[in-house]
C-alpha cells in the first residue's frame, strides 16, 4: 500500500488548535502536510484537501472564496451558528464548537479524514 499525502490548512491564530491537530494520531499510510495561516493569507493559499477555519478571527467571505474543492471544517462558538450564510452551511464537511475538547477534536479530525477518503475514493 502506498502513502497518501493530504494537505491540511489551519486558518486560525489559535496555537492551541494547531497543536491539537498536529498531535492527533493518524494512520501510518497517511502523510500530513500541515500549514497554519490566517485570514490575511487565506485568499492567496493554494488549494488544499482539508481547510480548518477558526471563525473567531476569520471573515466568512474569505472562506467562501477559498473552500471550493476542499473539505471545510468550521470552528465556531455556539452563538455564531445562526449567522452563517446558507451557501456555506450546505457545503461544509464539519463544525467544531468552542471551547475545544482535545479528545473530541482529535476524534472529529480523524473522522474528517475518513469522510475525505470516502468522498474522494482514495482508500
Amino acid at each position: 500500500m502506498h502513502r497518501r499525502n493530504i494537505d491540511v490548512v489551519i486558518a486560525s491564530r489559535s496555537e492551541n488548535l494547531v497543536q491539537l491537530i498536529a498531535d492527533a494520531p493518524m494512520d501510518k499510510e497517511i502523510s500530513i502536510s500541515l500549514t497554519k495561516t490566517d485570514d490575511a493569507m487565506l485568499n492567496n493559499h493554494p488549494k488544499c484537501d482539508i481547510l480548518i477555519c477558526d471563525f473567531d478571527q476569520l471573515e466568512l467571505d474569505s472562506v467562501e472564496k477559498t473552500w471550493v474543492g476542499s473539505a471545510v471544517v468550521l470552528c465556531l462558538y455556539p452563538n455564531q451558528l445562526d449567522r452563517l450564510p446558507t451557501s456555506l452551511l450546505v457545503n461544509i464537511a464539519d463544525i467544531w464548537i468552542h471551547p475545544f475538547s482535545p479528545e473530541l477534536i482529535c476524534f472529529r479530525y480523524q473522522n474528517s479524514f475518513r469522510k475525505y477518503f470516502l468522498s474522494a475514493n482514495l482508500t
